[in-house]
């Protein structure tokens, strides 16, 4: 079957929902139950929120902004309807509950509410996030991202959070754009849609999961998780037999992300898994009349927006570098005293009156590496007094040189949890490191629970 043409440009209409906590391409918004009206009252939980208007609906579920009566706080409801759920939609979701549960308080994470049943569907409550999805972002700026705004906006956090939660176990395998939201007036991405999350200290990651699009190479040649159980149920097989990936496939996935943020194209386009594998190893390996891999034929990117895609869409996963190495790429390193400066600009001017009069920029370029202290973000620099401050310094902090300097830093600034935190076992395609020495603030401890099942009907 020969592919689909690449897309000339950003297609609009998937730019549509500003905030999107599942997929947005569905087209079967017509065949899901309608309420006569957004603001009827009902009995029981439901009741404790008003729908204010719906964001997204499909067959399965809808989307909708909402006001807890109580609070007065805005929410976002997900509502799934019991009798389109099957078998594996109903896993995916209770999945989804118990990993926003789970990482409830990181940040860069949509944060879980609540979740409860009546007696047509299941419900999720959200806390509503700023910003707007990437896709849109990036509808509403020509087509395309400058490499400046993607890299401080969202690469450099973006990576971060990544990061932070493959040392937590947790690989996320449905990272699009669509799932990104960005608010680059507040400096704040999060992270959406957990329903594919997976954590690889508690179960094998052997089936295929995502969409397509995104999908790494080792993704794409697993079975489906039906066709997994299948092999294991009638073949006599344990799921430790068979082959497995690990978080690097995020890493792929941001790939094509920022591929498709700097050109507005998507650079793999196909009907099919197997017809996509070709078409990933078509796109990277074979050459234009000028020596360049077609992917990156009459592309303008810069030479280092470049290296950073040729790393992180590496088809073999051992050469897939980690979120923690990615963070050492010198495209990330070379925009991040702007990305700083921007992140203490906006820490001053969230700041109370009454220190208006303290200094709310810096001179410092303070990547992974250096020393902060804590706060938001740990974006103030630690002088050797051991006080924090935004002023100046004689002398900028120096880049990151290793891995072992970008998890020190980023534990001490509170962006990512140390090993202790996680309760982290060693292993796996990650090259992780201890951060050592004393900690700064701690990142929300990560306590798994046992799956959040719903009650049976």
């Amino acid at each position: 079957m020969a592919p689909r043409g690449r897309r000339a440009g950003v297609e609009l209409a998937r730019a549509k929902t500003s905030v999107d906590v599942a997929s947005v391409r569905s087209s079967a918004a017509s065949s899901a139950p309608e309420s006569s009206s957004n603001n009827v009252v009902v009995e029981g939980p439901k009741a404790q929120y008003k729908t204010v208007r719906t964001l997204h609906r499909s067959r399965l579920h809808t989307i909708s902004l909402a006001q807890d009566r109580n609070t007065k706080s805005p929410v976002v409801l997900k509502t799934f309807f019991k009798a389109r759920l099957s078998s594996s939609a109903r896993a995916k979701l209770d999945s989804e509950v118990t990993h926003l549960r789970s990482l409830c308080g990181v940040p860069g994470v949509v944060k879980y509410v609540a979740h409860f049943e009546d007696e047509d569907s299941y419900h999720i409550v959200l806390e509503r996030c700023p910003g707007t999805t990437l896709i849109e972002l990036v509808a509403n700026s020509g087509g395309r991202l400058a490499e400046q705004s993607l890299v401080c906006d969202v690469l450099i956090p973006l990576t971060v959070l990544l990061a932070d939660l493959h040392r937590r176990g947790v690989v996320h395998r449905h990272i699009k754009p669509e799932h990104v939201l960005v608010a680059p007036d507040t400096g704040v991405v999060t992270l959406l849609d957990f329903s594919e999350a997976a954590d690889r200290r508690a179960r094998c990651l052997n089936n295929r999961a995502g969409t397509l699009e995104y999908m790494a190479p080792e993704v794409l040649d697993k079975p489906t998780a039906d066709e997994v159980f299948h092999q294991v149920l009638y073949n006599g097989m344990s799921e430790e037999e068979l082959p497995q990936y690990d978080e690097k496939a995020d890493v792929w996935s941001l790939g094509v992300l920022v591929y498709e943020a700097l050109t507005g194209c998507q650079p793999f386009l196909a009907d099919s898994a197997a017809d996509m594998m070709g078409v990933q190893r078509q796109q990277l390996h074979e050459l234009d009349g000028s020596g360049t891999p077609k992917l990156f034929a009459g592309r303008h990117l810069s030479g280092e927006a470049r290296a950073f895609l040729e790393q992180a869409l590496q088809l073999d996963p051992i050469n897939r570098p980690s979120a923690e190495r990615l963070l050492q790429h010198p495209l990330l390193q070379r925009h991040w005293q702007r990305y700083h400066t921007k992140q203490v600009a906006l820490l001053g001017s969230s700041a109370a009156p009454s220190d208006a009069s303290q200094p709310t920029s810096s001179t410092n370029s303070p990547a992974p590496g250096s020393a902060y202290g804590s706060g938001p973000g740990g974006l103030a620099p630690k002088h050797p007094g051991g006080s924090s401050s935004t002023g100046s310094s004689s002398a900028p902090l120096p880049l990151p040189r290793t891995e072992a300097d970008i998890v020190q830093s980023a534990v001490a600034a509170g962006w990512m949890a140390s090993s202790s935190d996680v309760g982290l076992v060693g292993g796996g395609g990650s090259n992780r490191r201890s951060a050592g020495g004393s900690v700064a603030p701690a990142a929300p401890e990560r306590v798994l629970a046992a799956p959040i099942q719903f009650a049976v009907r």
